[in-house]
């Protein structure tokens, strides 16, 4: 395995659990818990949806404060959203953390437009209601928290979103807006990771949602947004039934590999002794608290902006949960198959050329995985997104700099939706905020991708030579 992937992995723990009450619900419902009176804006909600085979998946919702004459039901079971606000966002969690990662973002993001916030399966709170079996065909691979998210996109929210991530997450959306286009309005990331699993790509490694059709057979993928508004032509999002297992939009071109491979097991539940004794082994590793501290030490630029209960919150994770639960077992099943898992089967610069929304890259400058130069490599394939980098900030700027990212995402959002100006839209501005820890901090529009030092210069020169600067005729 290379060792950037290990090193990447290894970024699992970044944060808090949380800690919000768990709501049962029928198989296929989702139902939102008040925190404060129903009915009013700027509600907090936390619910559980109800996905494949019974699995629980945690979300949180932020209704829009704006002013509005009223609510209207949405078909899918449990999302409102207020008449008068602006089409809803997503947030998507890195690995080892959840909904609760965005708690310092939602209040205020959702001044003008509903947010939700979930917990991918095998994370956070959202796990399965009993050991899988093989014929759930459940693999913890980016595929299926792909198809997860789809599906809560269809079912939950009622219509496609604005969909931002961090980390793992970051690549989810990516994944999920080259492969699943009408789905999503426009796209955000921050730090996203470029690389996830050391497997190679199997036909067999995402959930089995039936023998189907492509839901996207054209690779006309310009028809389904107008790029330069975010708005949409079509409003159709496949249903879970309409998924097709794997990555649907690549679905007739190069072949990818059959089950297993070398190992002789391709992730899917439940795992062979010795690796589940492998994964369980390494899983106890990580959740050690000396070794959350070491994580949250190095990929935070501000050690006070992590916050005082975080290691125990984090462990609190792989314990006991509030619907007894035994995370500790369940965290030994999921870490495993996703240690195994295989990839999908685009690399992360070929989702980049398939997206055909508005992007935004809101960078932690300070990241010591996610450098710098993964922003500038998407700036030099992409020249029309808009980059910013924040500094000082880290691996996940959005919690550690909430209010800077706060600026950031409702500017870019106000713009992708309604067009107008983008936020520092002009060269050499600079938004400065002073965050709740007394951090002084700037973010700064990158404007376009020239080399800013040797590495770059480096990386830019062997890109024009292997024919990076073809791609994007290349684009669907």
């Amino acid at each position: 395995m290379p060792v950037r992937d290990w090193v990447h992995f290894c970024s699992v723990f970044d944060d808090a659990v949380c800690v919000a009450d768990r709501i049962d619900t029928a198989a296929g419902e989702a139902v939102d818990k008040p925190d404060t009176a129903a009915g009013g804006p700027g509600q907090w909600r936390s619910g559980v949806w109800h996905w494949r085979n019974g699995w629980e998946v945690h979300y949180e919702r932020a209704t829009s404060r704006r002013p509005a004459a009223g609510e209207r039901e949405g078909e899918g079971g449990g999302q409102r959203r207020r008449e008068g606000s602006t089409t809803p966002l997503l947030l998507l969690p890195g690995f080892g953390v959840g909904t609760f990662h965005f708690r310092r973002n939602m209040q205020e993001l959702s001044e003008t437009r509903d947010v939700y916030s979930i917990d991918l399966l095998g994370q956070g709170k959202s796990w399965p209601t009993r050991v899988p079996s093989r014929e759930d065909g459940l693999c913890y691979s980016v595929d299926m928290w792909t198809e997860q998210v789809l599906a809560f996109i269809n079912e939950v929210i009622g219509e496609p979103a604005y969909v931002a991530g961090n980390s793992l997450g970051g690549y989810i959306a990516a994944n999920l807006a080259a492969n699943y286009p009408r789905a999503v309005l426009g796209l955000a990331l921050m730090n996203a990771t470029p690389f996830w699993a050391f497997r190679k790509p199997s036909a067999n490694a995402a959930l089995n949602g039936g023998d189907v059709t492509d839901p996207y057979p054209s690779t006309d993928l310009s028809a389904t947004r107008d790029i330069s508004t975010g708005s949409a032509t079509s409003t159709g999002i496949p249903t879970d039934s309409e998924i097709v297992p794997g990555s649907p939009a690549t679905k007739g071109e190069s072949p990818v590999e059959g089950r297993g491979d070398w190992l002789g097991w391709d992730g899917t539940l439940p795992a062979p002794a010795g690796l589940f004794r492998f994964g369980a082994w390494y899983f106890d590793r990580m959740r050690d608290p000396r070794t959350v501290k070491s994580m949250l030490g190095a990929v935070y630029s501000n050690p006070e902006a992590i916050g005082d209960e975080v290691v125990s919150e984090i462990i609190a994770a792989t314990g006991r949960g509030p619907s007894n639960h035994d995370y500790g077992v369940g965290g030994h099943e999921a870490f495993t198959s996703i240690v195994f898992s295989p990839k999908v089967s685009m690399s992360f610069e070929e989702m980049i050329d398939r997206i055909q929304v508005p992007m935004a890259l809101i960078y932690g400058k300070e990241d010591p995985w996610v450098v710098p130069l993964w922003g500038h490599r998407i700036k030099r394939q992409r020249p029309e997104t808009l980059y910013y980098e924040v500094s000082p900030s880290g691996h996940s700027p959005h919690h550690e700099t909430p209010k800077t990212v706060n600026a950031l995402l409702d500017d870019w959002l106000e713009y992708a939706s309604a067009g107008g100006s983008p936020p520092l839209s002009r060269d050499g501005e600079v938004l400065e905020m002073q965050e709740e820890t007394g951090t002084r901090v700037r973010a700064t529009l990158v404007p376009d991708a020239r080399p800013r030092g040797p590495v770059e210069w480096l990386d830019t020169a062997v890109w024009s030579f292997t024919g990076g600067g073809d791609a994007k005729a290349k684009r669907p």
